[in-house]
């Protein structure tokens, strides 16, 4: 089964926001959006409104669609109904869900550049193999010069173009269909996130986002009167950083035993300092959702500012390296041979 993207959901969202403020029965809504909407997100809607019209709950329908709803979206719904706010509940997630769809876009228009760079550096490559290094064989054959070690590995790369050309473009489209299916509501990348992490600047924006949905997560169901640690619980499901996700856990069983957030948060590891100190803050002064929503606000503002310098700075870094690479791949496989010709003619 296609789960639905984060984009479907703020759709789907939205729409039961509408429902739910105009007081409509949400089979009679749901099965009417499925009709106006195609694909995966008409047909969860439709599935919905069927569990409706079957004696189900709204709670019970989204259980059922495990699949497609994951428990911090379902543990909102739930916590909404309990408190008879649903409308309120629904519309927090709205808020939340479109910042998560700008986090996520803009880590993805971020990560273009790099990848184009590498699609024209690895075409380079191929045209040099395939159309100079066939003629600098003829030329060593025509002369009877035994080739050095510049047209040996020229010529190497040459002969085995059947064997790693073809693996290039499908790992390129694996890459981007993983990325695809990332785009899920309260995650973000994991495969392709442990690698990421590790570069300097894209590693830096990915984890200041991941932070910002984590607040803005707690915010919301702290604020629709979940207890703390299974709230905490939740979002440290959302985390894929496994330093910030153990302490979260931690933190949840601390809270779970009574212990203050304070008190916890002091000793804690994996949680950024500032953060750290704001929740400490939060929790003393009896403001912790206020806190929670500052932080998400500051952490998401890191994440763009450093997608903004990622656009500024990458281009002209990434065009110093392919050029780099370029003038490399030249002097290996077009000018060692050359030079290697001259001197057999020489010698």
């Amino acid at each position: 089964m296609a789960s639905i993207t984060l984009n479907d959901l703020v759709v789907l969202n939205e729409e039961l926001v509408a429902l739910t403020r105009a007081g409509v029965s949400l089979e009679q809504g749901l099965g009417e959006l499925g009709k106006d909407f195609p694909g995966e997100l008409g047909r969860l809607a439709q599935r919905l409104a069927k569990r409706l019209a079957e004696g189900a709950d709204l709670t019970q329908a989204f259980r059922e669609e495990t699949h497609d709803f994951p428990p911090a979206y379902q543990a909102v719904i739930v916590a909404g109904l309990k408190t008879g706010k649903l409308p309120a509940a629904l519309e927090n997630l709205s808020h939340l869900m479109q910042k998560l769809a700008e986090l996520r876009s803009a880590i993805g228009v971020a990560l273009i550049y790099p990848l184009m760079m590498f699609i024209t550096a690895y075409a380079l490559l191929i045209v040099v193999l395939v159309v100079a290094t066939p003629n600098f064989e003829r030329a060593f054959a025509a002369f009877a010069i035994s080739p050095g070690t510049g047209m040996t590995g020229a010529s190497w790369l040459s002969s085995t173009l059947w064997m790693w050309v073809p693996l290039v473009p499908p790992c390129i489209v694996a890459v981007l269909l993983v990325w695809r299916r990332q785009n899920r509501p309260f995650a973000t990348s994991t495969g392709m996130g442990r690698w990421l992490r590790k570069l300097p600047l894209i590693g830096a924006m990915i984890r200041a986002g991941e932070v910002s949905q984590m607040c803005d997560l707690l915010a919301l169901l702290i604020e629709q009167e979940m207890p703390l640690d299974d709230s905490l619980r939740l979002a440290a499901a959302m985390i894929h950083d496994p330093a910030l996700s153990s302490t979260l856990l931690a933190t949840a069983d601390a809270a779970q035993r009574g212990e203050p957030l304070d008190q916890t948060l002091t000793a804690a590891a994996g949680v950024p300092p500032f953060l750290r100190w704001l929740l400490s803050l939060g929790w003393r002064e009896r403001a912790l959702v206020p806190a929670l929503r500052q932080a998400g606000e500051l952490y998401r503002q890191q994440c763009l500012r450093k997608s903004e310098h990622l656009h500024t700075f990458l281009p002209a870094l990434l065009t110093i390296l392919m050029g780099g690479i370029g003038m490399a791949l030249f002097v290996l496989f077009v000018f060692l041979p050359l030079v290697e010709l001259w001197m057999g003619l020489i010698g």
